[in-house]
């Protein structure tokens, strides 16, 4: 954790770089019909037991790039989600 700490501090550009970039990318990412509520209420419930809201389709990848609704969140432990990244989704396409 510590060495995380010190990495944010000597990259500060880069991660607020890369910050703007993946909330560019979320609000594109959001449809007409977008599910405020449901959307809110999987927040609130992943703040509740300490785990992570996860987009199953990343918002941005070399291959697919997935919507930001309800139907593309899910909740997973922060160790589980950190190392799954933006790699893996359900029917993922064999890499060629």
């Amino acid at each position: 954790l510590e060495s995380l700490r010190e990495y944010g501090k000597r990259n500060r550009p880069a991660l607020n770089a890369h910050s703007s970039r993946y909330h560019a990318a979320k609000k594109q990412a959001v449809p007409a019909w977008f599910e405020r509520d449901a959307v809110a209420e999987v927040y609130a419930r992943g703040a509740e037991l300490g785990m992570q809201v996860d987009h199953v389709v990343p918002l941005q990848s070399d291959m697919v790039c997935g919507l930001h609704c309800h139907a593309n969140v899910q909740l997973l432990d922060a160790a589980i989600n950190q190392s799954k990244n933006n790699r893996f989704w359900p029917d993922m396409p064999e890499a060629v």
